[in-house]
C-alpha cells in the first residue's frame, strides 16, 4: 500500500495548480487530526505543540483559500514535541496524525520557497506523503480501537478528494493562482465517522480516580497546587509513554485538617 499509494497520489497532485496541492494536504491532515485533540484536553506540553501544528495547519489552509504567504515561509516542524517513542497503536497513531499535519504545513512552504518552477512539484511530494501519513494514522487508530476497519475508507476517500481536484481543475482552467477552499471537498466522511475521527471522543472511560496526598503543612495552598500539578504531569506522562489515553483531570481540591478548601480547576 505505502509506496505504491503515495505515488498513485503523487502523480495525480503533480497534475494539479499549487493551491490545489496545498488544498488537498491539509484536507488529508484535518481529516485525522482529531486524534491529537485529546492531547489539547490534557493541557501539558505537548498541547503546546499540537496548538502550533493547528495554527500552522489553519496558515496553510488560508493560504490554499488565497489569502496572504505573509506567515507560510515562517512555519517550522513541530511535531517533534508530540512523537513518541512508545510503541503501541495509540501512541503510533498520534505520532502519524502529527507527521501528517506537519508535512501539510511543509507543503504550503514549498509552494512558496521553492522556485516557481518547481514549486509544485515539492509540494505534490510533501502533499503526497500527508496523504500516507493519514493513512497510517488510520491503521494504528483502527488497531487501537479494535472496531471496524477505516483503513479502506481513509484510503478510497483520499484518492477521490485528489481526482475530485483534478476534475474542478481540468473543467474550471485553474491555475497557481485559484483560491481552493476546502468545501470544495464537501463531507469529510460521507458514510460513517470512525469513533476516532469523531472531535468529541475521550480518551478516557469515564472511571473516576482520587487521590489523597500528605503534605507539609506549612506550605501554602499554591505550593501545594504546584507539587501536585508536577506529580499528575508525571503521572500523565507514564500513562501516554505505557500506550494509554492519558489523565483526564477535572478539579484538583486542597484541604487543610481544618477542612478549608480551595478548588483549582485544570
Amino acid at each position: 500500500m505505502g509506496q505504491e499509494f503515495e505515488e498513485k497520489i503523487e502523480g495525480i497532485l503533480k497534475r494539479l495548480p499549487k493551491l490545489a496541492i496545498v488544498a488537498f494536504a491539509v484536507r488529508c491532515a484535518w481529516r485525522v487530526f482529531p486524534l491529537l485533540e485529546p492531547l489539547l484536553e490534557r493541557g501539558g506540553s505537548k498541547a503546546k505543540h499540537v496548538d502550533v501544528l493547528k495554527r500552522a495547519l489553519s496558515i496553510a489552509e488560508e493560504f490554499a483559500g488565497g489569502s496572504t504567504a505573509e506567515f507560510v515561509s515562517d512555519l517550522t516542524r513541530s511535531a517533534g514535541g508530540i512523537i513518541s517513542g512508545a510503541h503501541s497503536a495509540t501512541v503510533e497513531a498520534i505520532n502519524c496524525a502529527a507527521c501528517a499535519a506537519d508535512d501539510a504545513a511543509y507543503a504550503a512552504k514549498d509552494a512558496v520557497t521553492y522556485y516557481p518552477a518547481n514549486a509544485g512539484r515539492a509540494a505534490a511530494r510533501s502533499a503526497a506523503g500527508v496523504a500516507t501519513w493519514s493513512i497510517r494514522a488510520a491503521a494504528y487508530a483502527t488497531e487501537a480501537a479494535g472496531g471496524n476497519d477505516s483503513v479502506s475508507a481513509t484510503r478510497r476517500l483520499t484518492i477521490e478528494d485528489a481526482e475530485h481536484l483534478l476534475r474542478l481543475s481540468d473543467e474550471g482552467g485553474w491555475d497557481d493562482e485559484t483560491p481552493v477552499e476546502q468545501f470544495v471537498f464537501g463531507t469529510m466522511w460521507p458514510d460513517d465517522t470512525p469513533d476516532w475521527a469523531r472531535s468529541d471522543t475521550k480518551n478516557s472511560d469515564g472511571d473516576v480516580l482520587e487521590l489523597h496526598i500528605e503534605l507539609d503543612g506549612d506550605l501554602s495552598d499554591e505550593d501545594v497546587t504546584e507539587k501536585v500539578l508536577a506529580l499528575l504531569e508525571d503521572a500523565d506522562g507514564v500513562c501516554y509513554e505505557l500506550g494509554g489515553g492519558g489523565l483526564v483531570i477535572d478539579e484538583i481540591q486542597i484541604e487543610s485538617e481544618k477542612g478549608a478548601g480551595v478548588g483549582e480547576p485544570v
